[in-house]
């Protein structure tokens, strides 16, 4: 057996540090992301509240973020079908598209496209109502607020937020978006 010098040994250490530093964040994330598509807000889950912004009534939901600070999911009951997820693309999602773990819908604006990461169970369904220019626009404006992902899951609409102050903000974005949802 051939003996290791102590730059290679270093070098070895190094890349198996790397590849733990990697697995712990997809597990972190993968965590986050589970919390991220529960159902918030008081009629779907008993830890949500409810928040009254103009008077229209939204489900208000803490994420307490393993990795970093609370988020704030801002929700409605929409009776919408149909599923997807918006977010910003990051290298985990890169790394998850390239392992075919995730399927990635495209709007038909290969701006919007390369901004944003679309994924749903439901692509052609999903790539349909991102292909409408105010539907996109309404979730550009939402990121815009710091706003981290776009739900819309199980009869409900959420946006998650990292700055608690852009929720009243916001709330005007997620009903146009709301309203603009099919209903079962």
């Amino acid at each position: 057996m051939r003996e290791m010098t102590t730059p290679s040994m270093l070098v070895f250490a190094a890349a198996g540090a790397a590849a733990l530093a990697v697995l712990a964040v997809v597990l972190l994330r993968v965590m986050n992301k589970r919390d991220l598509a529960a159902e918030p807000g008081p009629a779907a889950d008993p830890g949500g509240e409810s928040l009254t912004i103009k008077g229209k009534t939204y489900g208000l939901h803490t994420l307490k973020n393993v990795a970093g600070p609370a988020h704030w999911a801002l929700s409605l009951a929409v009776g919408c079908p149909h599923t997807f997820s918006v977010h910003r693309e990051d290298a985990f999602e890169w790394l998850l598209d390239h392992l075919g773990v995730m399927t990635k819908v495209a709007s038909g604006n290969a701006h919007y496209d390369e901004e944003f990461e679309i994924n749903s169970k439901e692509p052609d369904w999903t790539a349909k109502f991102f292909s409408d220019e105010e539907n996109r626009r309404l979730v550009q404006e939402l990121f815009g607020l710091d706003c981290s992902a776009v739900i819309l899951n199980k009869g409900r609409i959420q946006v998650v937020f990292e700055e608690r102050d852009a929720l009243e903000e916001g709330a005007d974005a997620l009903s146009e978006l709301a309203a603009r949802l099919p209903k079962a």
